[in-house]
């Protein structure tokens, strides 16, 4: 007995293989089964449908045909990921910063989600350890986290940032969504104080110039001018200005 079947596809992609299947019902049995091959296509869509027709393989008096169409249903299953947040934010002193995937529905089996990051203002190796991540995500789940290492660097700096993408997923009937990229802020902590390098200077009248130094209990990222302000005490200066150093 032939059992062909014909489909009407709803939607985008290649979801189902076309080709009739034959299915034969043995001599003392009233049932016989075959299989329709689906497609796994990571499309996000609604429900499909297809068609099927029965027909007879060969003319057959003991038999006929009753009903002969019937409607095949595809379910869409596909997981969308995406990053739960457009940005985050971390304080240098940290060690990590933790990122949140999440799943539009629970995966029945476990997948790897591969991530890069990029630098923005912040420095890999210098600021974190990036580059790229791969994080496996549970099957039956629908939040995965994974964290970045941050490193600090004991160097006084302005806020700086970098960037996490979601660049691929491994397992099919998994795709990404709107939401795969977010910047992460490291926020300094450090602190430099500024200070006169002595409590008191000394200096003969005929040496001519009077070194005056001053230092930072840390470094800096940028360069820093500071103004030392000369007033008299008991000495009269001919004429006092500020000198920057």
């Amino acid at each position: 007995m032939m059992f062909s079947d014909y489909y009407t596809p709803i939607g985008s992609g290649i979801d189902f293989d076309s080709n009739p299947i034959t299915i034969t019902i043995e001599a003392g049995s009233t049932e016989g089964r075959g299989n329709i091959s689906v497609s796994c296509d990571n499309v996000v869509e609604g429900v499909e449908t297809f068609d099927m027709n029965l027909t007879l393989a060969s003319n057959n008096s003991l038999v006929r045909v009753g009903r002969d169409t019937s409607i095949g249903r595809i379910t869409d299953s596909t997981v969308v990921v995406n990053i739960a947040q457009s940005s985050y934010e971390t304080r240098e002193n940290s060690s990590i910063v933790t990122l949140t995937l999440t799943l539009s529905q629970v995966s029945s089996e476990p997948f790897e989600v591969v991530l890069t990051t990029m630098d923005i203002t912040a420095t890999d190796v210098e600021d974190y350890n990036g580059t790229n991540i791969t994080v496996e995500v549970s099957a039956g789940v629908l939040t995965q986290s994974f964290t970045i290492d941050i490193i600090d660097n004991d160097v006084v700096e302005c806020d700086e940032v970098f960037s996490v993408t979601i660049e691929s997923v491994t397992t099919c009937g998994v795709t990404t969504g709107n939401c795969i990229s977010s910047n992460v802020t490291i926020m300094d902590d450090d602190e430099a104080v500024l200070s006169l390098n002595q409590t008191e200077y000394s200096i003969s009248e005929d040496d001519g110039q009077l070194l005056v130094g001053v230092t930072l209990s840390r470094v800096t990222s940028q360069d820093v001018t500071v103004l030392v302000t000369i007033t008299d005490g008991t000495t009269t200066g001919n004429i006092v200005k500020p000198m920057t150093i």
